[in-house]
């Protein structure tokens, strides 16, 4: 909330100080100038009191689900169609590779049910993420906190309240979700990338398009996507992909992102 903050500083406040007046944690307070949360009622005018402001927000002028449901039923399940063609040319190609990672039955049948590949190598690159840990769940991209642009679907069509399928990959170094083949709009038209992922490393979130790049890629391509993004994707050579070296090296990247976050601080 810029204007509380800006009001705050006007007045000479620490949050802290502005915590202690109102008799609660600083933590508190900075979840509420984050957005995290809304103030209740009694702290909201204890605000206004000490900020010498008026109409700050409160948590009961929050809209409940239940009104929004029963307004208009929303339907979070309304699953994509799935393009097959992907995976049959990862199991003409490269079923020695898929075998050797010993994958359960359920989790291949599930991803080739519904994960759209757009190559071999990313269906090999999406079983050896699972291989490597991760699970299969729904989840979407914008409740996720992505705000980089707006999420669409295979016809353009704005994301809503729809979830994704998804692979969520939790080890004891860090926490990532990854969407696979997401469609992305900004100003300039809509792109899709590779995956889509929400990243949290050493206590820090990151947001991070991952491509994996043929042959016949040219680096004036990262340049450009990077332009597009509006932050670097992590690229990876699809040749490493189908060495099944996908998990370590995004582990790599990952760890990376962790060092980097603690160098700043």
């Amino acid at each position: 909330m810029d204007y509380f903050q800006q009001r705050r500083k006007a007045l000479g406040l620490s949050q802290a100080e502005l915590a202690r007046r109102c008799g609660v944690p600083r933590q508190r307070i900075s979840a509420i100038v984050q957005g995290r949360e809304l103030a209740e009622e009694s702290l909201a005018k204890s605000l206004e009191q000490h900020l010498e402001i008026a109409g700050l927000a409160r948590q009961s002028e929050i809209l409940p689900r239940s009104v929004l449901r029963r307004l208009n039923r929303p339907r979070p399940f309304e699953l994509p169609v799935v393009n097959q063609d992907g995976w049959h040319r990862m199991e003409r190609h490269y079923r020695d590779q898929i075998d050797s990672l010993g994958l359960e039955l359920a989790a291949l049948q599930w991803m080739q049910t519904n994960f759209t590949a757009d190559s071999g190598v990313e269906g090999v690159g999406l079983c050896s993420l699972a291989a490597a840990g991760a699970e299969r769940v729904w989840a979407s991209p914008t409740e996720g906190g992505y705000r980089g642009h707006g999420v669409v679907d295979r016809n353009g069509q704005p994301l809503g309240e729809r979830l994704l399928p998804a692979l969520y990959w939790n080890t004891s170094e860090f926490e990532v979700v990854f969407w696979p083949q997401v469609g992305l709009q900004n100003a300039r038209g809509t792109f899709r990338v590779d995956l889509l992922a929400l990243i949290r490393v050493s206590g820090r979130t990151f947001w991070r398009p991952i491509e994996i790049n043929g042959p016949l890629h040219r680096e004036e391509e990262d340049e450009y996507r990077s332009r597009l993004l509006g932050v670097k994707p992590i690229c990876i050579r699809d040749s490493l992909v189908r060495d099944l070296r996908l998990p370590e090296l995004l582990r790599r990247e990952i760890l990376a992102l962790g060092d980097a976050a603690h160098g700043e601080g």
